[in-house]
């Protein structure tokens, strides 16, 4: 008994070997990510200023919008929205009836508030004023939509080489392998030219930069997302919380470059979810960041929000009909600013 009770102390003090994980194993993982994100990037890289044909329709209409605002000498107006503005504001309408110079800049709202307003600042001249008119959702934080990393890398590779390293590694990050695949692959042989949905082709676009073809009478049956309220106001900036950043930072440059800055409410279907304290702080919110900025708002709440039968396909796109009715409630409000 003693024997094994000896035996087992000597068994207890025996020390243990514990496997060792050389430090080259770790260098070699380090080494691997290392060097596959360096590939990421030079993919990236590689297919840059390749053409995508889901970038085609809001690079087309941003050049013909460019092109219009460009030619025009002296004062003018532009307004700088997503698709609501796009479809809901009629530059036509207003330079016709207070006789100054208007260009729809609107444009794809998936492009992101700093890229729309970095596109009004490329047009706005000294003397000019921008009306600024972001879809609610928009104004909720810094999101990458994948429209906008598609856009910037295919059409605009010199504003992706212009961004910090910061936003250039964020963006380039957020490049789906799809996405990588497809542009290498556009690289050598360029995709075909797929059918376009009717309404969304450039050529359904007025020479002051407004939707053309969305008529009632061509209204689709049962669009989806007619019914659908806004999540920023319906949930309040949540998920997303309100980032007036991208506005500051063009406010600043507009004021210093003797540009005039104006803000509106999106057009958008009325819906009881608009009538909860979540959507009253919300639109506080906004509110009060225009406050803050001294940025003039233009025009009622009220004024903004329209039955359905007033849209097309979507709680923001309005049909000709509507857009006309919107554009004449905003006009007196315009007027004050827009003196020549």
């Amino acid at each position: 008994m003693r024997n094994e009770e000896s035996n087992m102390s000597l068994i207890d003090r025996t020390p243990v070997k514990r496997a060792e994980v050389p430090i080259g194993f770790f260098a070699g993982v380090g080494g691997s990510l290392l060097g596959l994100l360096l590939v990421h990037f030079g993919l990236v890289y590689a297919q840059l200023g390749v053409p995508t044909h889901s970038s085609a329709w809001a690079f087309e209409i941003n050049q013909k919008k460019f092109q219009r605002a460009m030619s025009i000498k002296g004062p003018k107006l532009l307004i700088a929205g997503g698709s609501g503005a796009l479809f809901g504001i009629r530059a036509e309408q207003i330079e016709a009836q207070l006789n100054y110079p208007a260009v729809n800049l609107s444009t794809h709202a998936a492009l992101g508030t700093a890229y729309v307003l970095e596109l009004a600042r490329r047009a706005a001249q000294p003397g000019d004023t921008v009306l600024f008119v972001p879809e609610y959702y928009c104004l909720g934080g810094m999101r990458r939509d994948n429209l906008f990393i598609d856009y910037i890398l295919a059409r605009d590779p010199d504003y992706f080489r212009a961004m910090n390293i910061g936003e250039r590694f964020d963006a380039a990050m957020s490049v789906s392998f799809h996405r990588l695949r497809r542009g290498i692959a556009n690289r050598f042989r360029p995709e075909l030219e797929r059918p376009r949905q009717e309404l969304y082709d450039s050529k359904n676009l007025s020479p002051h930069g407004d939707q053309l073809g969305a008529e009632a009478a061509n209204r689709p049956a049962n669009p989806k997302t007619l019914y659908v309220p806004d999540p920023a106001l319906e949930n309040g900036f949540v998920d997303f919380p309100i980032g007036f950043a991208p506005v500051e930072a063009f406010c600043k440059r507009a004021r210093t470059n003797g540009v005039q800055l104006l803000a509106t409410y999106p057009n958008i279907l009325d819906h009881p979810a608009y009538e909860t304290a979540k959507a009253r702080e919300a639109l506080r919110q906004i509110k009060e960041g225009y406050e803050r900025l001294g940025i003039p708002v233009v025009g009622e709440l009220k004024e903004s929000m329209f039955p359905a039968s007033a849209f097309y396909d979507t709680r923001y796109h309005m049909t000709l009909e509507g857009s006309r009715l919107r554009t004449e409630q905003l006009i007196p409000h315009l007027a004050p600013y827009l003196k020549k």
